[in-house]
């Protein structure tokens, strides 16, 4: 495609690097845990007890529990205090205020559900015919996940939050990225943050048949790609990077995570909550994403796909892989067993994981595909010692939003 080439002549010689990474997700602040819990297989589900006027509910979910103190807890969103931990985590390990001036420093943050808390606050307060806080007028947009990075950052440069459903941080990540090609910025903090986990969104993705179940056990509720798989595992979480341009980031001699070598979005027109059974879609963003990268597919070592155990959404994403890979799939595996599906938050995590897999030479195992009811290399526990130079990741989700990333080595 013509984009495609004009993109890649812009990347040619001076690729898009990582150079720091920040996580919350349900095993802790930081990144480290998350990747601690990895190596150890855990799984992520919990039961999660709620209550509303149609009475006591339970689910299995997999919950960030209790956030450590920070100055803006109960001043801003759940997901917001997320983002902004991660964000700044990410921006420290980088190097902080010395990375670039202020005004070339970009934030981009992709969400799905937004400020999910704050707005469910607005509601009991509107119930209830008391005041609303003066802090929900501005605690309940959407921009509030970039601008509370920005600002504890000191990042005066552009800034926007992008929201595309379940593919929202991978689009966060994408615009990140063209941002720094076009010379907009000399620094982008990007990544993802959701926190959906309030009765209201709960009640919607139970009403809809989308949530996991198990009757015994909630950490082996979600299954991806298994023969019993009958749902998603929600989740609530962030990630977010640092990226630069490599010329920018080695001339100021930081240490580089990982290269961003690829990327591609799309939608597929195939309804609200719709996805094509041939997955054409997947395949179109994962092909465009190869060739962004400069990559045959064979080249690829692993792929962290969507899997989010729904039996539509698996059965698609299966046969996307079939088709771009042929016989030769490279070893494959769903992280959302251990992570949850955290949304919009859900594909910055998994970069993550994926320029750790890499960095470590350990790709994470399948966790909870017991039954594979598809042909795949599904990787078993507790994953596979493997060097590994590129890697792929999947994002699909509502609205029939698309992407495809791929990660390279140093």
């Amino acid at each position: 495609m013509p984009t495609n080439v004009a993109l890649r002549q812009l990347l040619t010689g001076d690729p898009i690097v990582i150079t720091g990474e920040g996580a919350v997700t349900r095993f802790g602040a930081g990144a480290e845990p998350l990747w601690q819990a990895i190596g150890d297989c855990l799984r992520g589900g919990d039961w999660l007890h709620f209550a509303t006027p149609a009475g006591e509910h339970r689910v299995a979910a997999a919950s960030a529990g209790d956030l450590p103190a920070h100055p803006l807890r109960g001043k801003v969103d759940r997901s917001v205090l997320m983002a902004l931990m991660a964000g700044t985590e990410a921006w420290a390990q980088a190097g902080g205020p010395g990375i670039a001036p202020p005004e070339e420093v970009a934030v981009v943050a992709g969400t799905s559900r937004g400020p999910s808390h704050v707005w469910s606050a607005i509601e009991k307060n509107l119930q209830s015919s008391r005041r609303l806080p003066p802090r929900l007028a501005v605690s309940g947009t959407l921009a509030s996940l970039s601008g509370a990075i920005a600002q504890a950052t000191g990042a005066l440069g552009p800034g926007h939050t992008v929201s595309a459903t379940c593919a929202s941080g991978a689009n966060a990540l994408v615009a990140a990225a063209e941002m720094l090609l076009l010379g907009k910025a000399r620094a982008v903090i990007a990544g993802g943050a959701d926190a959906p986990l309030t009765p209201g969104v709960l009640l919607g993705m139970e009403s809809a048949g989308l949530l996991a179940h198990h009757d015994l056990d909630p950490s082996l509720a979600c299954r991806p790609f298994d023969r019993d798989r009958n749902g998603l595992l929600p989740g609530e979480g962030a990630a977010f990077f640092v990226l630069e341009r490599k010329s920018h980031a080695t001339a100021r001699g930081a240490r580089i995570l990982g290269t961003l070598a690829g990327w591609a979005t799309a939608t597929d027109g195939e309804g609200r909550a719709g996805v094509a059974a041939d997955g054409h879609a997947l395949h179109r963003v994962m092909q465009q994403a190869l060739d962004l990268a400069g990559l045959a597919p064979w080249e690829i070592q692993y792929v962290n796909t969507h899997g989010t155990g729904t039996p539509l959404n698996d059965r698609a994403e299966a046969t996307a892989l079939r088709r771009l890979f042929g016989p030769a799939i490279p070893p494959l595996s769903s992280t959302k067993a251990i992570t949850g599906h955290c949304l919009g938050a859900s594909p910055a995590i998994e970069t993550l994981l994926c320029l750790r897999a890499l960095r470590e030479g350990f790709l994470p195992a399948a966790v909870n595909t017991f039954h594979p009811c598809f042909d795949l290399p599904f990787i078993p526990e507790p994953g596979l010692s493997c060097h590994a130079t590129h890697a792929l990741s999947t994002s699909l989700g509502f609205w029939g939003y698309h992407a495809a990333l791929v990660f390279s080595a140093g």
